[in-house]
C-alpha cells in the first residue's frame, strides 16, 4: 500500500540516515517526497526545497527540534495521518500539538520500521503457511530473541 511520504532534512550525503530512509522508502513503493535545503537527487526523486501541497500520509523527521520548527506550521497544514520522529528529532510540545490534531505520533525509526515490515512479509511468506506451521508471531518473537543473543 502506497502511504505518500514527507522526507524532511532529505540529503544527497549517503551517509545520512535520510538519504537511506529515501532509498528504502521508495523500494517499499511508497511516494517519496524528499525535502531539503540543498536540491539534489535519491534514488530517482528530486529532493525539494518545499512542502507538498497535500496528498501526504507520512512526514518522516530528520531535523533536530531547532532546525524543524520552522517547519511545524507547514508539516501540520499537511495534516498527515502520522508524524515519525526519527531518534534525536522528538520535540514534546510539537509532538502534543499533532496529536490534539489528531496526527498519530510515532517516536521510532523509520528503517527499522522499513525492516520489520520486510521481516514480516517474508516470515508470512516463507514460515507460516500450511497447517501445523508457526504462527507469524511466534516466528517473530523468536528471530527477535535470536538476533538479541548475539
Amino acid at each position: 500500500e502506497d502511504r505518500p511520504t514527507v522526507v524532511l532534512g532529505a540529503s544527497t550525503n549517503p551517509e545520512r540516515y535520510a538519504y537511506r530512509a529515501i532509498h528504502r522508502l521508495t523500494a517499499h513503493g511508497h511516494s517519496v517526497h524528499p525535502v531539503g535545503v540543498k536540491k539534489g537527487e535519491v534514488s530517482g526523486v528530486t529532493i525539494q526545497r518545499e512542502m507538498p501541497a497535500s496528498g501526504i500520509h507520512t512526514v518522516t523527521l530528520y531535523l533536530g527540534p531547532v532546525l524543524q520548527k520552522e517547519w511545524h506550521e507547514r508539516i501540520l497544514a499537511l495534516k498527515p495521518e502520522r508524524i515519525i520522529f526519527n531518534p534525536g528529532t522528538e520535540d514534546p510540545a510539537f509532538q502534543q500539538r499533532a496529536e490534539k490534531m489528531g496526527i498519530e505520533v510515532v517516536e521510532g525509526c523509520t528503517l527499522v520500521m522499513l525492516a520489520l515490515v520486510s521481516i514480516d512479509r517474508a516470515v508470512g511468506e516463507v514460515f507460516c503457511e500450511g497447517e501445523g506451521m508457526p504462527r507469524k508471531d511466534q516466528v517473530l518473537y523468536h528471530l527477535l530473541v535470536v538476533s538479541m543473543d548475539r
